[in-house]
């Protein structure tokens, strides 16, 4: 069986290499706190703001990925997976499991 895992701000936390990125190209102010999203909005304000934003996705998701972080624990929960298969629940498309509740495979 193959279990495919979403990593964009599930799995792997971009906030930092997002603003590294930003900052090294002058795209944000010095400083600059903000999570990924609040990048993401900033680059958009400025002149050809789409394009740029656009840009620097394709060197963050490519070449910088390794400057990424995982979410705490989930080193742990990869490892547990590979020493035996999980117990294994279907997750609705729209929505989170409706009150911690999803329906077991």
């Amino acid at each position: 069986m193959r279990i495919g895992i979403d990593l964009d701000n599930t799995v792997i936390r971009y906030d930092r290499v997002f603003r590294a990125i930003a900052a090294e190209r002058g795209l944000i102010p010095p400083g600059f706190g903000g999570d990924k999203q609040a990048v993401r909005d900033h680059i958009r304000t400025l002149p050809d703001g789409e394009r740029r934003w656009t840009a620097l996705q394709a060197e963050a998701y490519g070449p910088r990925l390794e400057d990424a972080e995982l979410f705490s624990g989930v080193d742990d929960v990869l490892a547990r997976w590979a020493a035996g298969p999980p117990a294994l629940y279907r997750q609705p498309q729209d929505a989170l499991c409706r009150g911690g509740h999803c329906a077991k495979l």
